[in-house]
């Protein structure tokens, strides 16, 4: 019998934050980089009447610089979130989110000076996010980002899991907007749409509810063609872009 040669794979599908500028030079032909349909996003929970009014959510989205997060602490590895949706799944659109999704200080200090300003959140803005998940250092920079564009102080709110974050929510307890993800494992809009944003959406974190973006949803399950599908949940979107219960930031 002929020798048996047994190789072995040594694979980290996620490089830590710290060491992501040295990785290219560090592993060579053996680092890769591929696509992914996870998005990162922050959430208003709806039951808080603190960050009730679209203004104020419009004000924290566009006063976030999401090209310089993903260029400073991600080193390009990960793409700015302006959608609802995981890139490449069909029918997604890179900027679904439009105007509100662009960084522009001007517009997001105006926006929130037209709803109070800094007393209309008490002087503070928490993103309460999970320490397990390695999130401290994109949650810091977005609260900077938005201190140094709204005047308003912010700070992180660290929970230990995100479990922990989901009994606060169910309890409505107070912990101000918080960082979610989901991972696209189904390569179809509904998989994001449905889950995330409807109704009784298994992943609702939001408490989101709005019946027309619920009925465009089931339409488009419902619909005959892949093409008439794509075309109705993406009027679902446009109607989360008007009511922005959360805040894309990035994907991957």
């Amino acid at each position: 019998a002929g020798d048996v040669q047994l190789a072995f794979s040594d694979i980290v599908p996620a490089i830590p934050l710290e060491s992501l500028s040295s990785a290219r030079q560090d592993l060579g032909v053996r680092f890769g980089q591929s696509p992914s349909t996870t998005i990162h996003m922050l959430v208003f929970p709806t039951f808080d009447a603190k960050y009730s009014k679209i203004e104020l959510r419009r004000a924290i989205s566009m006063a976030i610089d999401r090209d310089e997060i993903s260029r400073t602490i991600f080193r390009d590895s990960v793409r700015p979130g302006r959608s609802f949706v995981g890139p490449g799944v069909p029918g997604a659109r890179d900027d679904a989110c439009g105007e509100a999704c662009q960084f522009d200080p001007a517009k997001a200090m105006a926006l929130f000076e037209a709803v109070g300003g800094a007393a209309s959140v008490r002087g503070l803005l928490e993103l309460a996010y999970n320490v397990d998940g390695g999130h401290k250092t994109w949650i810091d920079a977005a609260c900077n980002q938005i201190t140094r564009n709204l005047g308003v102080a912010c700070v992180g709110n660290p929970t230990p899991k995100f479990s922990e974050l989901g009994t606060k929510l169910r309890r409505k307890e107070p912990i101000g907007v918080f960082r979610a993800g989901y991972i696209g494992t189904v390569p179809v809009m509904e998989y994001y749409l449905g889950n995330l944003f409807t109704t009784k959406g298994l992943a609702n974190n939001a408490g989101y509810s709005n019946p027309s973006f619920d009925e465009l949803v089931a339409a488009g399950d419902r619909a005959a063609t892949q093409a008439d599908a794509i075309r109705l949940y993406q009027e679902a979107e446009d109607i989360l872009v008007r009511d922005l219960p959360v805040v894309p930031v990035r994907s991957g």
